[in-house]
């Protein structure tokens, strides 16, 4: 499994079964020398994420300097793949408290806290999502995750219906509790983009 992106500056980045390379010139720099499992994203301050050992750690690079997150990090195992399981979001931000915000695609949004550098988890019920109808249905799935030009942080839903997906929308975070977007509430939201003048 091979995957890239391209970033700081229009370099291509690669992670695989031989670990992180950057494309210098004519040549590839090994990073990290280690398997990686996938590139997520640049965050607002020039970090590269990276998932290690299959989700069970993610690593962020700047400047030539690593720093990994596993258990002690409160950085968490992923759950077994489910029908209709949706991949990580594209997003990657950063709150006006300094927060870092990463939205798994499952029932799963992960939280760094820059003061201690412990990870921690909330469920699409603890943001404001109402449980699966029934319990048998797949459950829900947190696609993506977005900061609008006003500072709130968007989180946007699918759940698993049987043999689809539907709709719960979309959830805003205005640094002291969750608020709901009506407008979306029968929608499943799959991507969310910020344009340059901060509208979503």
């Amino acid at each position: 499994k091979l995957g890239f992106r391209i970033y700081k500056g229009f370099s291509l980045w690669l992670s695989g079964s031989q670990g992180v390379l950057r494309r210098e010139g004519d040549e590839w720099l090994t990073l990290y020398d280690q398997p990686a499992s996938g590139i997520l994203g640049e965050d607002a301050i020039g970090r590269i994420w990276v998932l290690l050992d299959d989700g069970n750690a993610i690593a962020s690079w700047r400047d030539g300097d690593w720093n990994v997150y596993g258990l002690e990090n409160g950085w968490q195992p992923f759950e077994p793949g489910r029908y209709l399981l949706q991949d990580f979001g594209d997003g990657i931000v950063i709150d006006e408290q300094g927060r870092l915000w990463l939205a798994t695609g499952r029932n799963d949004l992960r939280r760094l806290n820059p003061d201690n550098g412990q990870w921690s988890s909330l469920s699409a019920p603890q943001i404001g999502f109402a449980p699966p109808r029934d319990e048998w249905y797949q459950g829900h799935f947190l696609t993506d995750v977005a900061l609008s030009g006003s500072g709130k942080v968007w989180v946007s839903n699918c759940i698993g219906m049987g043999e689809g997906l539907a709709g719960e929308g979309i959830q805003r975070y205005d640094g002291e509790k969750w608020l709901s977007t009506t407008f979306t509430a029968d929608d499943c939201i799959y991507d969310m983009e910020v344009g340059e003048r901060g509208v979503m």
